[in-house]
């Protein structure tokens, strides 16, 4: 089940999510690789952030803005939105293991944006 973050996004502002990665031991851990993804609800992917890769480190910063949190209004309800995490780590149980993890967030819905 992804985590829910509790402050909303402002529509066509700047949001940054903060990831931390740790092994099964529950250690900080660099993996080998860092790629995400923005969808909403449906699983429709927003603003082309389908394949986005992240300079590896135990604590990365992921930073929305603009377009990644435009609320469609003839798209009915798409303010909620998911980011999607995964790659690789090595650990003791083995090299190149697979992670993945998702978020999801909600844009607070600015009426004067047009």
């Amino acid at each position: 089940m992804p985590t829910t973050l509790t402050i909303k996004a402002e529509e066509e502002s700047t949001y940054t999510i903060q990831v931390s990665f740790k092994d099964e031991d529950g250690n900080s851990v660099v993996p080998n690789s860092i790629y995400w993804k923005l969808t909403d609800s449906d699983g429709i992917t927003l603003n082309s952030r389908s394949y986005e890769s992240v300079a590896v480190a135990s604590v990365v910063n992921i930073t929305l803005e603009g377009d990644d949190l435009s609320v469609v209004a003839s798209r009915g309800s798409n303010k909620k939105r998911v980011l999607t995490v995964w790659g690789k780590y090595d650990s003791d149980l083995g090299y190149d293991l697979a992670y993945a993890d998702s978020c999801k967030f909600f844009v607070k819905d600015l009426v004067a944006i047009s």
